[in-house]
C-alpha cells in the first residue's frame, strides 16, 4: 500500500502547476535503438527559469525525437529546438487548464484507490487461504480484517491529503 501511495505522489508530481520542474517529463518516452526509455536515460533536464526546462540530450540526433515525444503525450508543453538543447515552455496555467489538472488528478486517484482496494481484497484472500490449510484459526480472519481494513481507510485517507495539496497549489494564482 505505501508504494501504491508513493506511485500516486510521482504521478501527482508529474502533474504541471505552472512553475517547471524536471518531474513533468517523467512519464515521457521516446524511442532509443529499439526501446522505449524516458527522457531523462537520453538528455539531461535543467530548470533555467521558473518557468522554462531545457533538455540537453547525450546524443544530437535525439533532438527531434525528445520534442516529438513531449508533443505526442499531449501535456500541454510546446518544445522548441535551441541548437543542441529542447526548451520546454511552462505556459501559465489558465483557469480551464487548472480546472482539466484537478479533473486530471481525481481520475487518477480513482485508480490508485481501485489498486488500494485490490490489495486488501488480495490480503483478505491470502488470510482465507492460510486458514482453509488450517496454517491459522478462524479467529485470524476477523481481527486481520478490521486491522487490514483500517489500513486501507488510512491510506485512502492519504490519497485524500496528497490530492487537497495538489488542489491547492493548483487553484493558487
Amino acid at each position: 500500500m505505501k508504494k501504491t501511495i508513493n506511485s500516486f505522489q510521482n504521478t501527482l508530481d508529474t502533474v504541471q502547476i505552472g512553475r517547471a520542474h524536471p518531474k513533468m517529463l517523467e512519464n515521457i518516452s521516446l524511442e532509443y535503438y529499439g526501446n522505449m526509455v524516458p527522457i531523462a536515460q537520453v538528455a539531461t533536464i535543467t530548470i533555467i527559469n521558473y518557468q522554462t526546462l531545457s533538455i540537453s540530450p547525450w546524443e544530437k540526433k535525439n533532438l527531434v525525437k525528445i520534442k516529438k515525444a513531449i508533443l505526442v503525450k499531449n501535456i500541454g508543453l510546446n518544445p522548441v529546438i535551441s541548437e543542441d538543447i529542447v526548451l520546454v515552455p511552462i505556459p501559465p496555467l489558465s483557469e480551464d487548464r487548472r480546472k482539466e489538472m484537478i479533473k486530471f488528478i481525481y481520475k487518477e486517484a480513482e485508480k490508485f484507490r481501485i489498486s488500494l482496494r485490490n490489495i486488501r481484497r488480495d490480503t483478505k484472500n491470502y488470510i482465507k487461504e492460510l486458514i482453509r490449510k488450517k496454517i491459522f484459526s478462524d479467529d485470524v480472519l476477523y481481527s486481520s480484517e478490521k486491522q487490514i481494513q483500517d489500513l486501507t481507510n488510512k491510506f485512502l485517507e492519504e490519497i485524500n491529503n496528497l490530492i487537497d495539496i495538489k488542489k491547492n497549489i493548483l487553484l493558487k494564482k
